[in-house]
């Protein structure tokens, strides 16, 4: 199953509709991606492992972005194992590589010496020399990253590279319509539309929100409205 595949999206005016594969799955869960013109070109190259034109990706974007729910999709697919810098710093190359031939790889900003980006780099051409498969993320792009060793350096400016920007209004409206949909609540769609102008344009948020809001809406038994919204949520509006 493609990382399209689980759920698909499209936006009609001001109205966000969702069109749904699996009606009872959890939202924003690891099998789950929903594709926006956010996301579309990290998600259409990692659709296509493991025929990848390199054995290496990069994806990079802000926090919140969502590049670690993509990397968390891949990895189901390609079986791959988390990895931070720390622990290939501290483990036998080798070892790393027992049972597993994709990773993923993050927190470069951890590395902190020459000696330290020599080891990495001894990681990626082994990985290379295996032809297994690695996914970086990083929170910008490669020019921002101090790499002060010439040949890791010129390693990762082969790899290819896809941004994912910060979350966009399709996006995040249908993420919102989906975890309101697995509560099983009836939102309108002009409730999406104002918790979409007021709230923080982040994957956590929404959860929080939806999930404040459904406790509120049980406990005195109302309908979700947004002068309900605007009662229950005054902290997180803007």
């Amino acid at each position: 199953m493609t990382l399209r595949e689980s759920v698909s999206n499209h936006r009609d005016g001001d109205n966000l509709q969702l069109k749904f594969r699996f009606e009872s799955r959890k939202a924003v869960g690891r099998e789950d991606f929903l594709v926006t013109n956010s996301n579309k070109y990290a998600v259409d190259f990692l659709d296509k492992w493991p025929n990848w034109d390199s054995s290496s990706a990069i994806i990079f974007g802000p926090r919140g972005c969502g590049k670690t729910h993509i990397a968390n999709v891949w990895s189901l697919r390609s079986k791959a194992k988390f990895l931070g810098v720390k622990e290939i710093l501290e483990k036998p190359i080798e070892k790393i590589f027992d049972n597993y031939r994709s990773f993923v790889l993050e927190d470069f900003s951890a590395l902190k010496s020459p000696a330290q980006e020599e080891k990495i780099l001894h990681f990626y051409n082994l990985l290379n020399e295996k032809n297994f498969f690695l996914l970086i993320t990083l929170r910008s792009s490669l020019r921002n990253l101090s790499i002060t060793l010439p040949d890791l350096r010129s390693r990762l400016n082969s790899i290819p590279s896809f941004e994912i920007n910060e979350p966009d209004d399709d996006l995040l409206g249908a993420v919102l319509i989906k975890l309101f949909f697995d509560r099983q609540l009836k939102v309108d769609h002009d409730v999406i539309l104002f918790l979409l102008k007021r709230i923080e344009r982040s994957f956590s948020s929404l959860n929080k929100v939806v999930k404040e809001l459904d406790n509120a809406a049980l406990d005195q038994k109302r309908k979700i409205t947004i002068p309900f919204v605007r009662s229950i949520l005054k902290d997180y509006l803007d």
